[in-house]
């Protein structure tokens, strides 16, 4: 939830527009309008029954095969160290019940352009891995630069089914290329945002 409440709220209010007409569970709904009276996580959490578990390399470990019914994240991948990434899409397949969901989207745009609106939504394409270690990497905005094609790996070799995937892309036509990524597809470079849902068979 990255600890955004507004965010969550508004999220969730949107949804529970969009099923106001279809027939959904009661358990669903009656968690929907939980939320909408929170004022707090840990109240949300209190009542839905939660648990926000903080764990520095975002590991799955600690948790059973089969645990969960739903894994899902927003904004949230593409600021997990490349190195713990195999590792974490293995676990959130040995973590989800067969037949049931991994949904993310993953900002793969160039964050530190959110605080200059004229630079790229990918920005950081130009740059070497050690120019951008250097300049640019830092543990507050982290983000891997992990590109679409990468995650779609992550996922498929871990043994997920793709259900769905949703691209928002912009125009890096301007944009000088770095070495490192030369061979990606332009359709792969432009992503900025990628949502995916995965079925575990």
């Amino acid at each position: 939830d990255n600890r955004q409440f507004s965010a969550l709220k508004a999220g969730f209010g949107k949804l529970a527009e969009r099923y106001k007409d279809d027939r959904i569970s009661e358990t669903v709904l009656n968690n929907l309008a939980v939320i909408s009276r929170a004022t707090s996580f840990a109240e949300l959490y209190r009542e839905i029954g939660f648990e926000y578990i903080i764990e520095p390399r975002g590991s799955l470990d600690q948790f059973a095969d089969q645990s969960f019914d739903c894994i899902l994240s927003m904004h949230v991948l593409e600021h997990v160290p490349t190195e713990y990434v195999t590792d974490l899409v293995r676990n959130m397949y040995r973590t989800l019940k067969p037949g049931k969901y991994t949904i993310h989207q993953i900002g793969i745009d160039d964050h530190l352009a959110h605080y200059d609106r004229k630079a790229s939504q990918k920005q950081y394409l130009q740059y070497s891995d050690r120019t951008w270690k250097n300049l640019f990497e830092n543990r507050v905005q982290y983000f891997n630069r992990l590109q679409m094609s990468e995650w779609l790996d992550a996922f498929r070799n871990a043994g997920f089914i793709l259900e769905e995937k949703l691209v928002e892309a912009t125009d890096i036509a301007n944009l000088k290329v770095a070495a490192r990524f030369a061979d990606y597809s332009q359709e792969d470079l432009s992503c900025t945002i990628l949502t995916l849902v995965y079925r575990k068979p």
